[in-house]
């Protein structure tokens, strides 16, 4: 879930500046699903104010983070 603004610069964390789009939901989905967790549909993400996480609230229940550790996505259950 990283992407480059420009060739010549380095990688940038997506989750830093974040939206509430589609593609973020599916990914997210697909992320906390491969990890073991329920996310039949997702409701709504937050980005962290200062990078690095994202919030996940699926099926009107679950609340995920998403933490990127150098590129190994860690979730747990809050």
């Amino acid at each position: 879930m990283t992407f480059f603004k420009d060739d010549d610069k380095k990688p940038e964390n997506s989750y830093e500046k974040a939206e509430d789009t589609q593609e973020v939901r599916s990914e997210a989905q697909a992320v906390i699903q491969s990890r073991g967790f329920t996310c039949t549909k997702v409701n709504s993400t937050h980005a962290a104010a200062f990078g690095g996480s994202i919030t996940v609230f699926c099926d009107d229940v679950y609340e995920y983070k998403i933490k990127d550790n150098g590129g190994k996505y860690q979730v747990t259950a809050e």
